[in-house]
């Protein structure tokens, strides 16, 4: 529906945008890392996988935090000020609980502690989910 009829309006907004930015050793970090792996003997089983990718991150995420230990990790705003990167601020999307568990060991064994923040298989098991979609069939 158009105009007024149309009880749940588009309305467009621009992101604001963040005021600090990440740098790591001098230079400024991608909001956003995605990486694959390159396997020069052909097929790698999926447990073989998780279990390589979850040790790549971690060992990244200690990397990072060693040197905002050093003062050389961490956020620079606009007026000059600096915070040193902490482990709040690290995030990692991971597809379910395999992952999870393969990260979070990852992470145990260079003494850096986790949280999962899933207790359910799926989104869409969620009240919101559910509540949502009542709310689009009306």
């Amino acid at each position: 529906r158009e105009g007024l009829e149309n009880p749940v309006p588009f309305h467009a907004v621009d992101a604001q945008g963040r005021a600090e930015r990440l740098l790591i050793d001098g230079a400024e970090a991608p909001a956003m890392t995605f990486w694959n792996l390159d396997v020069e003997a052909g097929v790698l089983g999926s447990a073989a996988y998780r279990q390589e990718m979850a040790e790549r991150s971690a060992s990244a995420i200690r990397r990072w935090l060693s040197l905002a230990d050093l003062g050389r990790a961490g956020f620079a705003d606009e007026q000059g000020g600096w915070r040193a990167l902490r482990p709040a601020d690290i995030a990692i999307l991971v597809r379910g609980r395999a992952e999870a568990e393969a990260i979070r060991s990852a992470l145990a064994a260079r003494r850096l502690a986790s949280v999962y923040l899933s207790d359910r298989d799926s989104v869409f098991d969620s009240q919101e989910a559910i509540d949502l979609l009542h709310w689009l069939r009306a």
